[in-house]
């Protein structure tokens, strides 16, 4: 999809153990997203770490579901010089946005919140161009997932959840509305802008589409932007499913942003 290209949440090699799965990559070209510059701030979250928030029967799940592994063997910067091997524990990290540098001028970054995190590795340095994608010989290869302690048993009843969409250099304020009863999701993602220019970026439609407990996610459905068609996908994470956590695709599959949200 043009205005939902890639953003190349960059894996090269990172395995996260938890609730989700890799994706592929590749570069698509964009529309022109014209909308209103963003006026909102992003939602405040507490910095202490998460597992001090939950409740104590889901501090063990939360520690196994939350770790981000980088395998030294399969993340190689050349055929010679592969990737010092490193494991994270997002348990043990603050709330919100996070950078880690890696080392050899690599970054982590996440949003984490108590249940769950969604994050992606990339060079410090990735040049992107003027919609957000990743325009980088060193980044053919990309992750974003989720990772958490995944809803077992959803809610009844309805909610609604906000929160924000991030990708390599882009942001936004996610909005969804949801009904466990009828097995229902839908929103949006509004208020999008460059974060290295601050140019305000196309909204995304988050259209509805259907709940299940089963599967590897909870819901996937249509992401539309300018009447350009792509995916999202996601699951619901703590006991009560405080949480929601995913990614938006672009009409090539390639992953674009992460999103992650509270009620």
């Amino acid at each position: 999809m043009k205005i939902l290209s890639s953003i190349s949440m960059i894996a090269l090699g990172v395995t996260l153990i938890g609730c989700g799965s890799g994706g592929g990559g590749g570069d698509s070209s964009a529309s022109n997203p014209p909308s209103q510059v963003p006026t909102k701030t992003e939602p405040q979250l507490p910095t202490t770490p998460p597992t001090s928030q939950v409740e104590s029967e889901w501090k063990a799940k939360i520690r196994e579901a939350k770790l981000i592994r980088i395998d030294h063997e399969t993340l190689r910067l050349s055929d010679d010089v592969a990737f010092p091997s490193q494991i994270f524990n997002m348990a043990d990290e603050k709330l919100g946005k996070l950078e880690q540098e890696l080392g050899r001028n690599w970054v982590l970054k996440a949003y984490n919140l108590p249940y769950s995190a969604v994050g992606y590795v990339l060079p410090a340095d990735v040049s992107t161009d003027e919609y957000g994608r990743v325009i980088d010989s060193r980044a053919n290869n990309y992750m974003a997932e989720v990772v958490g302690a995944r809803t077992e048993i959803l809610p009844k009843g309805s909610a609604y959840y906000e929160g924000v969409s991030f990708g390599a250099n882009s942001e936004g304020k996610l909005k969804l509305s949801i009904n466990f009863s009828d097995k229902t999701i839908s929103g949006s993602v509004t208020d999008r802008k460059l974060l290295s220019t601050k140019e305000a970026l196309a909204d995304i439609s988050l259209k509805e589409a259907n709940i299940s407990a089963v599967g590897e996610h909870h819901f996937s459905g249509v992401a539309e932007s300018q009447g350009i068609q792509g995916s999202y996908y996601g699951s619901f994470f703590g006991p009560n499913a405080e949480e929601v956590g995913g990614i938006i695709r672009d009409d090539a599959g390639n992953k674009y942003e992460g999103f992650s949200g509270t009620k």
